[in-house]
């Protein structure tokens, strides 16, 4: 049980203030347990940050695997996890992720090779909407995916300078772009879905 307070208690002191003004002291506090007790789970606070990532993969791994076993259409599944990624960058401060980046390298590898599951996941799904004629003839896909893992990587970097205004233009940027790459048929689809939900 302590454990997990601990976990829940640090993942939201970073992500209020990111990984550098958060000490060991800190989480004790928010937790309501010792400094000792935060020791007996885990041996210092790389080791804290990396099980915190580590949890926050996996839940989006679960996520991709829920997902993929859905009876849709690409196209909306897309929809949904471009949503799942909105409510996880509206609840996440780009702080943490720089800072951890920075400073913790099993931490930065984590996060890298996340990073690329993520992309191979959405390329998966970029080619089953071209399987199903629901892209646009001349979107190269490789090109599709990098284009979004670089809006990310620039979400990342500026939305520690203005969270509000970051987050409304990346979502911008990655619908219009999803939109634009598909058929008119893909859009009336996920147009009437939307419209459901």
């Amino acid at each position: 049980m302590s454990k997990e307070r601990i976990l829940e208690s640090a993942k939201t002191l970073f992500m209020r203030f990111g990984e550098r003004s958060i000490s060991m002291d800190d989480i004790a506090k928010e937790s309501i347990v010792s400094k000792k007790t935060i020791y007996q789970h885990f041996e210092n606070k790389e080791s804290l940050l990396l099980t915190i990532v580590k949890n926050e993969i996996v839940e989006w791994d679960t996520f991709k695997a829920e997902l993929a076993a859905k009876k849709e259409s690409a196209v909306i599944k897309i929809y949904r996890y471009n949503e799942f990624v909105k409510t996880r960058i509206l609840n996440f401060n780009p702080l943490f992720i720089i800072q951890v980046s920075k400073y913790y390298r099993a931490i930065e590898t984590e996060i890298n090779t996340a990073a690329d599951s993520n992309q191979t996941f959405i390329e998966g799904l970029y080619r089953e909407l071209k399987r199903s004629n629901l892209l646009n003839d001349w979107v190269d896909i490789s090109s599709a995916v990098k284009v979004q893992r670089v809006l990310n990587k620039l979400f990342i970097e500026n939305c520690a300078l203005d969270k509000k205004n970051a987050v409304n233009a990346h979502l911008h940027l990655i619908q219009s772009n999803f939109f634009g790459m598909l058929t008119t048929s893909a859009c009336e689809e996920l147009q009437h879905f939307i419209s459901q939900n």
